[in-house]
């Protein structure tokens, strides 16, 4: 749907800064979820859980816009499964790999905070300038992230197996 004199989908400032809200919404719900499922099940299932739906997320995205449905509830739903995705998936990510630094545990979560930021500016800036007026964009780079958070996850679970080298 192309922007027109309310932004894109017809949103004004006020709607996108709920939406925005409701987002932020699902990643604190997440973290509450993630927690749980870090009692229940370990770290290594909860982070799992936390992948699935990033991948779910952003595949939903990409198949709301895929089948024509580029509507604010076909970004802003995939948008919470995956939001909802990242507060399960990233403390148990960013404790996984702190881990084996506990001598040196906070210049360790410095570089991951700084790596992480600087990733993220990088792709908003990017993603941003390549949305134009379509969030294809998006939805591609969300996608692939949720995809290889859970390939990761799943592929790596041998080495969680063996237990640390260190």
């Amino acid at each position: 749907m192309p922007l027109d004199r309310h932004g894109y989908y017809g949103m004004s400032s006020v709607g996108f800064g709920l939406v925005f809200g409701i987002c932020a919404l699902a990643y604190v719900s997440g973290t509450l979820i993630g927690q749980r499922l870090l009692q229940r099940l370990g770290v290594a299932a909860a982070l799992g859980i936390g992948c699935a739906f990033l991948a779910v997320g952003g595949i939903a995205m990409v198949l709301a816009l895929a089948v024509g449905f580029d509507r604010p509830l076909g970004i802003i739903i995939p948008s919470m499964i995956y939001m909802a995705g990242v507060g399960q998936a990233m403390p148990q990510a960013m404790a996984g790999a702190l881990m084996p630094f506990s001598k040196g545990a906070g210049a360790a979560s410095s570089l991951l905070g700084f790596t992480q930021m600087v990733f993220s500016a990088s792709v908003g800036v990017a993603v941003g300038i390549a949305m134009g007026s379509t969030a294809w964009p998006m939805a591609l780079f969300l996608c692939a992230c949720g995809i290889a958070a859970a390939l990761t996850h799943a592929l790596s679970r041998r080495i969680r197996a063996a237990g640390p080298t260190w």
